[in-house]
């Protein structure tokens, strides 16, 4: 583990956190703006994570081989591309459900039972 996976591991002593972070950057370090692309796109499809990939990027751009602009650059497209993805399946899911009332409001009753 590098100095830079080492200073965020400081930060979070949970050993469950520890290998987690540790295996993130070394996933990160190895595959390069890549690893880095993935993650971003990993974190933001997942829609009830926060963003916990921000300490990952600020200590990421520390390293010397790679570049912070090109960093912020590839994590960017990331992100949008998830988001679109997102708000695409949001809306035409929306188109869906309004299209066919039965199969709203089996899902409205499906959702009322299960929440």
């Amino acid at each position: 583990m590098n100095a830079i996976g080492r200073y965020y591991l400081v930060v979070c002593e949970h050993p469950m956190i520890e290998s987690i972070m540790d295996s993130i950057f070394s996933f990160a370090s190895q595959t390069g703006y890549l690893g880095i692309f993935l993650i971003s796109f990993v974190a933001s499809i997942i829609i009830f994570l926060p963003p916990i990939y921000y300490p990952l990027l600020i200590t990421v751009s520390l390293d010397k081989n790679l570049d912070p602009h090109i960093i912020a650059l590839v994590s960017t497209f990331g992100i949008v591309l998830a988001k679109l993805i997102i708000f695409r399946a949001s809306y035409l899911g929306h188109k869906f459900l309004e299209r066919d009332g039965i199969k709203k409001s089996r899902i409205i009753r499906w959702l009322q039972v299960c929440w």
